[in-house]
């Protein structure tokens, strides 16, 4: 139910403070898992896709956002799952695997808000590939523009966000290359 109340209420923001377009929700799978990789500009891209997304998205985000009380009660309500940036272990790892066994997973692959898909981590790849589920890979632009660093109150600025699924995974390949293909398939949306 917060969830709920959560992503309409942030895709009423979304409504308001930018001309919002989304393109290719329709690739989104109606049931079965899958995980949504997307590129990282600002604080506001997880509620972005999980208001845009049609079904309902377990967000995996930085242990850090736990620490306040009230917080980390309102994150663990909307099924957000707290892991330690740049350090995946065994334990983590399974739990994002039965994570994905109920519902579908967001993840950053860069890691860190603005880091660039120059540099990212292997997490996606690794967990396509131990969970066997497809990617839809997510592409965001200007959300940076919206809520810049250091800024209060938001812009009103053009929000366009497109959805495409990873084509050709094969679940053999090692991490690495299918990392590649998700980093490929969202730097190559247009």
């Amino acid at each position: 139910m917060l969830y709920k109340i959560s992503t309409t209420i942030c895709f009423l923001f979304f409504k308001w403070f930018s001309s919002l377009e989304v393109i290719g929700r329709e690739c989104i799978p109606e049931k079965g898992s899958f995980i949504l990789a997307s590129n990282h500009l600002s604080n506001l891209d997880p509620p972005l896709l999980s208001s845009a997304c049609p079904r309902q998205l377990a967000i995996v985000a930085k242990k850090e956002l736990f620490s306040n009380k009230i917080a980390s009660f309102y994150f663990k309500k909307v099924g957000t799952i707290p892991v330690e940036r740049g350090k995946i272990t065994t334990k983590t790892m399974r739990m994002l695997i039965e994570t994905l066994d109920k519902k579908p997973i967001l993840i950053f692959p860069e890691g860190s808000r603005g880091a660039g898909l120059e540099k990212t981590q292997k997490g996606a790849g690794f967990l396509c590939r131990m969970a066997k589920v497809p990617v839809i890979a997510a592409k965001i632009i200007g959300t940076g523009q919206i809520l810049p660093p250091g800024r209060i109150f938001p812009k009103r600025k053009n929000v366009k966000l497109v959805f495409k699924p990873v084509e050709n995974i094969d679940f053999s390949e090692k991490s690495a290359q299918i990392n590649k293909r998700i980093i490929e398939t969202i730097k190559n949306i247009k």
